[in-house]
């Protein structure tokens, strides 16, 4: 309790207080549990003084000496304490909760346990405070100084730290939840298992920190300085990392899983068995980093620089080598499944022993031993140059032959092709298309695949009469093998292929600069009977996409074709002399627009099958 005569003393005001002060200096006072709340108390002198459990709410102590005295469970709520000297004071579960103590000296104070919620701290002097397991949630720290503070699990969940200096501070876990640490100082600081998720570190200063295990899930460190920062299995999935600088970072196991890091300085770091997958590394330099075994699949490197980097092992599946320079870098063991390079992708001395094209170590280049000299960059070259589509339930080779016709068209540039079908140990199927070097691959697979499901969904919900028996020659004719399609399939799409097999009559054309077809019955006949299929289809598929119009009507056509001989000669006299009627139905008509080249194609896969049997027979 409080003695009677210091409190009977307190309530005369300061000023005699104060001369009490200057005459009995050895006397410390007790006010332990006593209510001053309220009163205006600026000024005065409580060093040393016993305020244990006082009640000090709403109290005016600006410019208050309180340095040394023990506030333990004191009630300080709402109270100003604006330019208060607390250095060394115990407030030990003090509630010090929307108080003001800006501009306040706490250094060395025991804030064990108190409550400064949404307190105000701006320009505070907490040097060497002991703040662990307080409550500072929404507290204003702006420009506070907390060097070689201790904040061992302490809240700080959307407090501001703005241009705060907290060098060598200790915020083990610490909860720093949406905190606001712009431009804050917390070099050599340690955050190790805080919880930082969408903390906002903008051009903050962690060079050197302890950031190992805490979880940074989402922040914002934007040009933030983290260079030579320990941060071994931390969690900074999602986080922005634009322009930071990381060079000479631990990054042990680190979780960066789609973060941006784009300009990012991450020279001499060490990312081994970094979980990196679709992260944006964007001009971001990698120079001589470590990363051996990491997972950098899905990852955009796009301009990215790896020059010297440590890539052994490293999963590089579908990651993006666009313009990016891997000079010297190590990839031995690393896996190149669906990379997307360009011709621009720098790939002087590599190291490189033996490579993997798909995940889980499968598809060893070469088989045994290592790469001999050039044997790397050819192989780089292939993969440059395909694109890998992999098919896990087999094949639909009447959509796929479709899908690909089709990007051939939309696509010319991109110079498309079967390169080789392969079949797995687990009964996939994996069809390599080549490209262009410089097409962009991952843009191509998405598409081809995007029609072929169309096209291969639109077939299994025909309600016409067995589709594929007259795609491939009616009821009456055999259904050809597996070996059989593909072979049509290599000869439809690939015509450098197809130069061996036997050649089905032309019509030379180019004799001429202009030449009219004959006017046959059979052409003039077939060219109408395709317009009234066109017309007929636009009535019943009024609502069908631009794929399912076409392949119904590649369907449709077909199945004219191998019913009727008549209509089907017709066509062929009309496509082999480039009939200008029929392209005027193919473009003009409700519900198509398609080539005379395109066109041809629906007829060109029944004649080169028919030919490749006579061949087979003969």
């Amino acid at each position: 309790m409080a003695n009677d005569t210091h409190l009977k003393l307190i309530k005369r005001g300061v000023e005699r207080w104060n001369r009490w002060r200057k005459t009995q200096f050895s006397e410390q006072p007790d006010l332990s549990k006593a209510d001053l709340s309220g009163l205006d108390l600026r000024g005065i002198n409580l060093i040393g003084a016993n305020l244990t459990q006082a009640n000090l709410g709403l109290a005016n102590l600006s410019h208050a000496f309180l340095s040394g005295a023990n506030l333990s469970e004191a009630y300080l709520s709402e109270a100003n304490l604006c330019c208060a000297n607390l250095s060394r004071a115990n407030l030990f579960k003090a509630d010090l909760s929307f108080a003001n103590l800006t501009q306040a000296s706490l250094i060395e104070a025991q804030l064990v346990k108190a409550i400064l919620a949404e307190t105000i701290l701006e320009a505070a002097n907490l040097n060497y405070a002991d703040l662990s397991r307080a409550n500072l949630c929404k507290a204003d720290l702006h420009n506070a100084s907390g060097l070689k503070a201790v904040l061992i699990e302490t809240h700080l969940s959307q407090a501001t730290l703005k241009g705060a200096n907290f060098s060598k501070a200790l915020f083990s876990e610490a909860t720093l939840r949406s905190a606001d640490l712009t431009e804050a100082n917390l070099s050599k600081a340690d955050l190790s298992f805080a919880n930082c998720i969408e903390a906002n570190f903008s051009s903050a200063n962690l060079t050197k920190s302890i950031l190992i295990e805490a979880n940074l899930r989402g922040a914002h460190l934007r040009g933030t300085s983290l260079k030579g920062v320990s941060a071994s299995r931390a969690s900074l999935g999602g986080a922005d990392l634009r322009e930071a600088v990381l060079s000479g970072a631990t990054l042990i196991e680190v979780d960066l899983i789609k973060s941006d890091l784009s300009k990012s300085n991450l020279s001499h770091s060490i990312l081994k068995e970094a979980k990196l997958s679709g992260v944006v590394l964007v001009k971001a330099d990698l120079t001589h980093a470590d990363l051996t075994e990491a997972d950098l699949s899905t990852a955009d490197l796009n301009r990215a620089n790896l020059s010297q980097a440590q890539l052994t092992g490293t999963n590089l599946t579908r990651s993006l080598l666009v313009n990016t320079n891997l000079e010297g870098a190590s990839l031995t063991g690393a896996c190149l499944e669906d990379v997307h390079p360009n011709s621009a992708t720098h790939l002087e001395h590599v190291i490189c022993d033996y490579l993997y094209l798909k995940g889980n170590d499968q598809e060893r280049h070469p088989q045994t031993g290592s790469f001999l000299p050039g044997e790397f960059q050819l192989l780089f070259q292939k993969v440059l140059e395909t694109v890998d589509l992999l098919f896990q339930d087999g094949v639909d080779w009447t959509a796929f032959a479709y899908a690909l016709k089709r990007m051939q068209a939309k696509h010319p540039q991109a110079e498309l092709g079967i390169q080789s079908l392969e079949n797995k140990s687990d009964g996939a199927i994996m069809v390599r298309v080549s490209t262009a070097p410089e097409v962009d691959k991952s843009a191509i697979h998405q598409e081809i695949l995007h029609i072929y499901a169309d096209t291969h969904q639109l077939l299994l919900e025909s309600n016409q009469k067995n589709v594929r028996d007259r795609l491939m020659g009616g009821a009456e004719s055999p259904i050809p093998s597996q070996r059989e399609s593909i072979n049509t399939l290599f000869s439809l799409l690939n015509p450098s292929m197809a130069a061996a097999a036997p050649p089905t009559q032309t019509v030379d054309i180019t004799a001429t600069e202009t030449w009219y077809p004959p006017r046959t019955p059979e052409a003039v006949g077939a060219i109408a009977q395709v317009e009234s299929i066109l017309e007929k289809l636009a009535q019943r598929y009024p609502e069908a996409s631009e794929v399912q119009r076409v392949t119904v009507a590649a369907l449709e056509v077909q199945h004219q074709a191998n019913t009727d001989p008549i209509f089907k000669a017709g066509l062929i006299r009309a496509t082999q002399a480039g009939s200008f009627a029929l392209e005027r139905v193919l473009t003009q008509n409700p519900f198509i627009e398609v080539t005379l080249d395109l066109f041809k194609t629906w007829l060109s896969h029944e004649e080169r099958l028919n030919a490749t049997r006579q061949a087979t027979t003969a």
